[in-house]
């Protein structure tokens, strides 16, 4: 995640970026009985033309349509519709991710380091692996994901709550006020890159179309890593606006590799009470080892200060919310922060 790089750029709006990339070795492509291998209709690129001629393709179910993306890369797509939206479905699914987020937070934060994680774009990419499991691989990861649980009646709650999350972007309705046309805009993107030449099984191709909108993107790890690794990066740059050029560093694509898991979310967002830059002013800021340091602190006018504020034993909070309200920052400030993180549930 990442905030502006200013405090004046900070209160005009606020923009965050999380990016989740999980690689494995082994494709979760496959289903329970051999795939059914599928040509696409016109010949890929060189580049990505497999070393060997797959089968041919099933009679019993169509193919995906493959299209070549202006960022050169071969996507493999069904044509499923998308799931109908359920809110009881989507409410279950973020509590999952809440919880997985915890276990998550409670491994990643045991030194003194800053720790910034964004759970769904972790859950979104694990799913995308999960549809493509079987077996105790699946059971596995449905008990990492809290999702051999209440979930288990719904037919698809993470892509009911992706659907949603994605209607969450709003337009102002005054174009020429002083936040332009988006009021509150957040994208999220999933991306799936496969080795280039792989049987694919139709039904993963339908999940990945109906839960998440999207499909697989064909690249060449086998025979080119580093130009993989390229297009991954430059797909990343495109959905994030440029602001990480470089999600997957030199050496961490191998020809070993064989699909890697992607999701972005941006968010741009005004606050909802804007903070005037002239009140910034140095402030004492209290670091966990009880050391003081003066920093830039924002600050609202009187006529600002009716925000949400809630208070516990040894820790206080409050809700900074986004136009629209549709969309909250809510921080807590711990007494004592080693003890604070060691039983946050």
């Amino acid at each position: 995640m990442r905030a502006g790089t200013s405090v004046t750029r900070i209160y005009q709006r606020r923009s965050a970026i999380a990016v989740a990339a999980l690689s494995v070795v082994l494709a979760a492509c496959a289903a329970t009985s051999t795939p059914s291998a599928t040509v696409p209709p016109t010949p890929l690129p060189s580049a990505l033309r497999p070393s060997s001629s797959p089968a041919a393709p099933s009679a019993s179910a169509p193919g995906p349509a493959y299209t070549l993306g202006l960022d050169g890369i071969v996507l493999a797509q069904s044509s499923a519709a998308r799931v109908p939206v359920a809110l009881d479905a989507a409410q279950v699914e973020a509590s999952a991710i809440d919880a997985f987020g915890l276990d998550v937070f409670r491994q990643m934060a045991k030194g003194d380091e800053n720790v910034v994680i964004s759970p769904t774009s972790l859950a979104l990419a694990l799913d995308m692996a999960r549809a493509g499991a079987r077996g105790a691989t699946a059971t596995q990861m449905d008990a990492v994901l809290h999702q051999d649980g209440p979930q288990a009646r719904w037919t698809d709650p993470i892509g009911s709550l992706d659907q949603l999350l994605a209607g969450l972007t709003q337009t102002n309705d005054n174009p020429k006020g002083p936040v332009g046309p988006i009021l509150v805009r957040l994208q999220v993107e999933n991306a799936p890159f496969v080795q280039a030449g792989f049987a694919i099984d139709p039904t993963y191709l339908d999940t990945l179309a109906a839960r998440f909108g999207t499909g697989l993107r064909l690249v060449d790890y086998a025979r080119d890593p580093e130009a993989a690794r390229a297009l991954i990066n430059a797909w990343v740059a495109a959905q994030t606006d440029g602001r990480i050029g470089q999600l997957l560093g030199s050496g961490s694509v191998t020809n070993a590799t064989r699909l890697t898991l992607v999701n972005t979310m941006e968010l741009t967002a005004p606050w909802a009470a804007q903070f005037n830059p002239k009140a910034t002013k140095p402030g004492p800021f209290t670091r966990p080892d009880g050391s003081v340091v003066q920093v830039p602190m924002m600050a609202l006018a009187d006529h600002q200060r009716t925000l949400a504020y809630a208070q516990g034993s040894g820790w206080q909070a409050v809700s900074l919310p986004y136009s629209g309200s549709s969309l909250t920052m809510t921080i807590v400030l711990p007494d004592d922060l080693a003890g604070f993180k060691a039983h946050l549930t």
